[in-house]
């Protein structure tokens, strides 16, 4: 990963979600975000990597610039840094955290309902994609070499 580089975490037994990174991945032409799963975050040793929450909730991370994002902010700022026209989703951020995140909430819970009600993942990631899904030991090398601040308190 490089300097301007992202790590997006997604939970990758959610269809939305693989969906949502397929997407990313899709329209990330610059190939700036990296990509790694919640189950493996729930691997890494937390004790040596402070920065990370006290809970691993099954929602979707993004570090970037050495802060850590969570929920709807996550997701605005990793579509913000695609080289689509739907970056311009960054003035989204201008709506206050706490209605954003309701809404991401309400999504998040009911997202077997808007998934056609699939209960499984059954999206593969393609090749390509897979190039830039970091490992548990990857994401744990990433994380350990990284200074991350807190985009919000825990």
């Amino acid at each position: 990963m490089g300097g301007q580089s992202a790590l997006v975490i997604i939970d990758a037994d959610c269809i939305i979600c693989s969906a949502s990174a397929n997407w990313l991945e899709q329209h990330d032409k610059k190939k700036r975000l990296w990509f790694s799963t919640i189950q493996s975050l729930r691997k890494v040793d937390r004790e040596s990597l402070q920065m990370l929450p006290p809970k691993i909730k099954d929602t979707m991370y993004l570090f970037y610039r050495g802060h850590f994002y969570e929920r709807s902010e996550a997701v605005i700022r990793a579509v913000a840094l695609t080289d689509s026209l739907a970056k311009f989703v960054i003035l989204l951020l201008i709506i206050p955290r706490f209605i954003r995140n309701t809404f991401y909430d309400f999504f998040a819970a009911n997202r077997h309902f808007f998934s056609n009600k699939k209960k499984t993942c059954t999206i593969n990631p393609p090749v390509r994609f897979s190039e830039r899904l970091l490992s548990t030991d990857e994401l744990m090398d990433v994380l350990s070499k990284t200074e991350i601040l807190l985009a919000h308190d825990w």
